[in-house]
């Protein structure tokens, strides 16, 4: 499929309606859109940036942009804002910014060498943050916009070709689309709902959380199986008086699992079911257009790399790579990617109970083309009680937040419990093995030394361990005693254990130094 030819002014013209939106939706105000006057936004000839009005056309001419650059920018629209203040997101990690405000990109951005250098037509039109951020590029001769990212998720073509290119061509391998298609694409997701922005002073960067309908796309942990996604963390508590003699029993049950893998795949499965039912009822439950877009895109024209591009994940459905090598019900069934969809379906009903109209359906979008009705480009917001609709976002955001916290509280009050658990359950084991035996005069057993040694690693995996469970449990007071044994130090096959329990010894030195000032105040 032939992209379509894109004009300068269908550039302007869709960066507007998309501007326009993002002020309707409970997010930016509106009185924050800002319109060039006729004759162009003007200039400064500030080199630096800093708080003045007026694109910095002499620092833009040192970065080698072309005069069309310039000029095109004093003819955006922008979106204003503090200066100082953070940026406003205009999606996934995609950062506005404001060169009628003075604005620039990042100079940083001039010494990257996976793009650079850019030529002169193109200018940034956004910047991204955190690996997965998208920098939106517009190539004033094309008209195209390109999507650039870090880690190179929107290169169309196989990395080792992309390797080969000159220096100077290496931006061409970035995924590119008319600009106009590529904002009606993002104001078509933002109408219908499938990205939503709620504001955040406090979000790490930008103005707002980003949520998606497809939560797979957001991080990168979503894209790679991790290496533990199908392991069972065992939450048991270990016995405490175990010796080695309980071995053979511990043995007994490591298998039990395997004879369950039938009932559980089945299970699986119909979670699984569950999953997507849940899933497609994000799209609202629109009926099928009458008329299908023509021409669409096959996957064998769609490249493998290009199926990586973001526009292309944004387009697909839920359906499961039973392909991959790895447990393609992971990234459904794992416990944030189901809390993400059920704060996705809670937004869309807080929009939706407030007035929004929901489309009268959703077409279909293949890989980075967009085919639509025009009539479904209408939106009648006359019924929509924005305000109201900005008050129930805040006090959601408010909410999940406190729930979070609440969540992490209890999770680090957990882990310290069991922290101090194991850490009790290694100390009478030390106790109990070299002690309560060498302050009796009694031979300690041989055969526990590789048990004591795996103990002690044991401890070594906990830390840095707590001062107040430290002090509550008092192990310092036992490694100082294993330390400081004359049976043990004597002994060249307990030399380990004896510079093991030194080496925590001197790494909790400061923790000891305080406890000991404690007790004698």
């Amino acid at each position: 499929m032939e992209k379509q030819s894109c004009t300068r002014d269908k550039t302007i013209s869709s960066i507007l309606s998309f501007y326009t939106l993002l002020t309707q939706l409970p997010y930016i105000p509106p009185d924050k859109l800002m319109l060039p006057p006729a004759t162009g936004w003007d200039t400064s000839t500030e080199e630096s940036e800093h708080d003045s009005p007026g694109i910095k056309a002499t620092e833009l001419r040192k970065r080698g942009k072309t005069e069309s650059v310039i000029d095109v920018l004093r003819h955006l629209p922008y979106l204003d804002q503090e200066y100082w203040g953070e940026r406003w997101t205009l999606a996934d990690n995609t950062l506005h910014i404001n060169y009628a405000r003075g604005q620039l990109y990042a100079d940083f951005l001039e010494r990257d060498s996976a793009i650079l250098p850019l030529p002169g037509h193109i200018i940034w039109l956004t910047e991204g943050f955190e690996r997965a951020g998208y920098y939106l590029l517009l190539n004033t001769e094309t008209w195209e916009i390109i999507e650039y990212t870090l880690l190179g998720e929107s290169i169309e073509i196989d990395y080792d070709a992309y390797e080969a290119l000159p220096v100077s061509q290496k931006w061409t391998a970035y995924s590119a689309m008319p600009a106009n298609q590529y904002f009606e694409l993002w104001w078509w997701r933002h109408a219908t709902l499938q990205f939503v922005l709620v504001s955040d002073e406090g979000a790490f960067r930008g103005t707002a959380q980003f949520w998606c309908k497809d939560p797979r796309y957001l991080y990168e942990e979503s894209f790679v199986q991790g290496e533990d996604a199908d392991e069972e963390e065992g939450d048991g508590d270990e016995d405490e008086d175990y010796v080695p003699e309980d071995e053979g029993e511990e043995d007994e049950g490591s298998n039990m699992d395997t004879d369950d893998s039938d009932d559980e795949s089945a299970e699986e499965d119909e979670e699984m079911e569950d999953i997507q039912q849940e899933l497609r009822s994000l799209s609202l439950d629109q009926p099928i257009p009458t008329s299908t877009p023509s021409a669409l895109e096959t996957e064998a024209d769609t490249t493998p790399k290009c199926r990586k591009s973001f526009l292309h994940k944004l387009a697909q459905t839920l359906v499961p790579n039973h392909n991959n090598r790895n447990n393609p019900r992971a990234n459904f069934t794992d416990p944030w990617n189901t809390g993400q969809r059920e704060k996705m379906k809670q937004l869309v009903t807080i929009f939706v109970s407030h007035g929004w109209p929901v489309p009268e359906y959703e077409w279909r979008v293949s890989g980075r083309y967009i085919t639509t009705d025009p009539q479904s480009w209408d939106l009648d917001l006359s019924a929509f009680r924005r305000e109201e609709c900005l008050e129930a976002l805040r006090q959601w955001s408010n909410d999940r937040k406190e729930r979070e916290r609440a969540e992490r509280e209890a999770a680090a009050a957990t882990e310290k419990a069991q922290q101090k658990s194991k850490v009790t359950s290694v100390a009478r084991k030390l106790q109990r093995w070299f002690l309560i035996p060498t302050q009796n005069g009694q031979e300690i057993d041989e055969s526990v030394i590789p048990y004591a040694v795996l103990a002690l690693v044991e401890l070594d995996e906990l830390e840095p361990v707590p001062y107040e469970i430290i002090l509550e449990t008092r192990i310092h007071k036992i490694l100082q005693g294993i330390a400081d044994s004359a049976p043990m130090k004597e002994r060249e096959d307990y030399r380990e254990i004896c510079d093991k329990a030194s080496q925590f010894l001197k790494s909790w030195e400061y923790i000891i130094n305080h406890l000991d000032a404690d007790t004698r105040e």
